[in-house]
């Protein structure tokens, strides 16, 4: 390439770095638009997913607890000689009554930390290189 021609090219370049920022700037603000739709739609996800699976699991304590209410009436688990399994129902009763209270609390919760997982951290759109395409004449 001639001297000419390469000192035409350092000069044009500030212009048309100039420009190449600002579409590259313009690009990092559509790749923006684009991956926060998609996480938005990814957390809506697996926010109805975790909600649903929840609210399962806490229909299924609530019905389990309902039942050993109505079990705890029939046994005879009053009797004597008995003491150890009367215990031990009334541990897991109130295991289950606890599970069922962190289940409520972290399905508030959850949604939240979920959020966050989805959160964009950032974009980042740069240039590798410019290349000036030119005639075999004008080298």
């Amino acid at each position: 390439m001639s001297r000419d021609v390469a000192q035409q090219l350092r000069a044009l370049f500030p212009t048309h770095e100039r420009q190449l920022m600002e579409l590259l700037a313009q690009r990092e603000k559509e790749e923006q638009k684009r991956l926060k739709g998609l996480l938005r739609d990814k957390m809506r996800e697996e926010t109805k997913a975790i909600g649903a699976l929840m609210r399962e699991r806490i229909k299924e304590l609530e019905k389990r607890l309902s039942e050993r209410e109505k079990e705890q009436e029939g046994y005879q688990l009053a009797l004597p000689g008995l003491e150890e399994e009367r215990a031990q129902f009334q541990n897991d009763t109130e295991w289950m009554k606890r599970k069922l209270d962190h289940l409520r609390e972290e399905l508030e919760a959850e949604p939240e930390r979920i959020k966050q997982r989805y959160a964009l951290r950032g974009v980042r759109v740069f240039p590798l290189a410019v290349l000036y395409l030119m005639p075999r004449g004008m080298l």
